[in-house]
């Protein structure tokens, strides 16, 4: 069973439930290093509450599915973000990634040798 600091999720009010399941396929889920954990049987739709801006969102069983089964992410991993945050989140990182990218262009600083240490 996972640990988590965060809270529980709580499954989603639809009015057919078993049209929001999708049936699990444990062969590919990733228990971690361990190897062990018990697979639910289904994916439902899940309510959960953004960390960053407190929206309400839900993270669906398709959702879920290509999560845990085509990512391979941990078994233990839930959605913590909304669309929009994850967006942001993205931005800043590409952000980062293209500055990095234009600093490799530059031609070194004269003196770099220097505060470089020696091993």
């Amino acid at each position: 069973m996972c640990l988590s600091l965060r809270k529980p999720m709580k499954y989603a009010r639809t009015k057919n439930k078993l049209q929001s399941r999708l049936p699990v396929d444990s062969t590919k889920i990733n228990f971690g290093k361990g190897g062990f954990g018990i697979a639910p049987e289904f994916y439902y739709d899940q309510e959960f509450e953004c960390i960053d801006c407190g929206a309400k969102e839900i993270w669906t069983a398709p959702q879920q599915k290509w999560w845990y089964e085509e990512v391979q992410a941990y078994y233990c991993a839930k959605a913590v973000r909304c669309k929009k945050c994850r967006a942001k989140i993205k931005q800043k990182r590409d952000e980062q990634k293209r500055h990095m990218e234009e600093m490799a262009k530059r031609p070194p600083h004269p003196h770099a040798a220097f505060f470089r240490k020696d091993t």
